[in-house]
């Protein structure tokens, strides 16, 4: 009876430790499989910036540490010239790890700006978006310019891209008009 017992405790700690719980996210169709000693996420996020409009991929999880990661993103973003609104970057303000831009619009009918944005290197002439060291995410609030036709924001991507070894760079940004969204940027050198 004894040995009974001990295997039928064996079973129920293997399944307390490895049977995983679904839990279905509501960001466009994830669904994370987790167990304490795992977790698997079948990865299939709204993604505004993605040619599929998702981002997709499966991430492996082992005691909480991450050992697998395939989700990836096709992003076609044409950066443009968008008329009478200009971004620089605040004087003293540039470093390997962010900056404060200053956005101007001098349109009669103001653009909305998000705090969105991404880094992308120049290399061979080309320019190619750097990959996130972390998982990150942005408010999705709209910000306009004020009564002298400026915004000023802080872009730390500390979090997102770590510190930035030398080389051109540009950050993008998006900017949106009723429905049409529009990406302009701002280059710097470190």
């Amino acid at each position: 009876m004894k040995k009974v017992l001990k295997y039928i405790e064996i079973i129920v700690i293997f399944l307390f430790l490895f049977f995983p719980v679904r839990i279905q996210y509501k960001d466009g169709g994830s669904v994370e499989y987790r167990a304490v000693m795992y977790q698997v996420i079948d990865v299939h996020s709204l993604a505004d910036l993605c040619s599929t409009g998702y981002n997709e991929g499966i991430v492996i999880k082992i005691l909480g540490l991450q050992v697998f990661n395939n989700t990836s993103c096709d992003i076609v973003v044409n950066v443009h010239h968008v008329e009478n609104v200009t971004m620089t970057i605040k004087e003293g303000t540039l470093t390997d790890t962010g900056m404060v831009v200053v956005i101007e619009d001098l349109n009669e009918e103001k653009y909305v700006f998000e705090e969105l944005f991404y880094l992308e290197k120049k290399e061979n002439d080309r320019w190619v978006r750097i990959d996130p060291i972390n998982a990150y995410g942005f408010n999705d609030m709209g910000y306009l310019v004020d009564e002298d036709n400026k915004l000023e924001m802080n872009q730390d991507w500390s979090y997102m891209y770590g510190s930035l070894e030398s080389g051109n760079y540009r950050l993008v940004k998006s900017v949106y008009k009723g429905s049409n969204s529009l990406y302009f940027s701002v280059e710097f050198s470190l």
